[in-house]
C-alpha cells in the first residue's frame, strides 16, 4: 500500500479504530458447505487504519495502548488457528505455516536403541514445540 499526502495522526480513534477492526474478524459459517474466514492479521489492522504496516509497527514499539492491541490481534489469530485447526475447521497445512510465525513447530525425533543379543526398539517421539 503506497500512501500520499499528509500521514494520519495516531490518538485515542487509532485505539478505537483498531478495536472495531478486531471486533469484525469474525468467521462466516452461514454457507454449510464453505467456511469464509476472518483471522485477524497485521495485514487487516493496516488496510483497516488506511496507513503502512510500517507504521503498525513503528505505533507498536512508541505507544503502549497500541502494542496491547497489536499483542491481542496477534495472540486471537493464534488462538484462532489452534482452535480451528484442531476441530478440523481451517486446513491444517495452511494452519501449521501460520501458526510458525507465532513460533510455534513440530518436531520429530526417532530414537533407536538396544544391543546385539536384542532386538532393536524404534521409539518415535511427535510434539509440537513452542519456541
Amino acid at each position: 500500500m503506497s500512501r500520499t499526502g499528509r500521514p494520519i495522526e495516531y490518538g485515542p480513534h487509532i485505539i478505537e479504530k483498531a478495536k472495531n477492526y478486531l471486533a469484525t474478524c469474525e468467521d462466516d459459517d452461514s454457507n454449510p458447505l464453505r467456511l469464509k474466514v476472518k483471522l485477524p492479521s497485521i495485514f487487516g489492522l493496516a488496510l483497516f487504519l488506511d496507513v503502512n504496516r510500517t507504521t503498525i509497527y513503528e505505533w507498536k514499539t512508541k505507544y503502549s495502548d497500541f502494542s496491547n492491541i497489536v499483542d491481542r490481534i496477534e495472540d486471537t489469530q493464534a488462538e484462532k488457528l489452534v482452535n480451528n485447526g484442531l476441530s478440523g475447521a481451517y486446513n491444517s497445512q495452511i494452519t501449521k505455516a501460520m501458526l510458525s510465525k507465532h513460533g510455534v513447530s513440530e518436531k520429530s525425533e526417532v530414537e533407536h536403541s538396544g544391543n546385539q543379543d536384542k532386538p532393536i526398539i524404534t521409539k518415535i517421539v511427535r510434539e509440537i514445540v513452542k519456541k
